[in-house]
């Protein structure tokens, strides 16, 4: 999200499961379900539903495009 929003931040990230481990155990080592995001971004997408597509997205884009 970083990236996107147009600044490199290489610093503390963490991993984060698009859908929810909770909701879907198959998905936890699944790579298409595991996105890196910085703290504060993490935070702001955790439980939101209404950034799904959006992270789904991200994940599939390679980085510079």
């Amino acid at each position: 999200m970083c990236l996107d929003e147009g600044y490199i931040n290489g610093k503390d990230l963490q991993v984060h499961h698009i859908i929810p481990i909770r909701k879907n155990e198959d998905l936890i080592l699944e790579d298409d379900n595991l996105i890196t995001l910085c703290p504060m971004h993490h935070q702001l997408v955790e439980g939101g539903k209404k950034y799904i597509s959006y992270l789904y997205r991200l994940a599939k884009t390679p980085p510079g495009i």
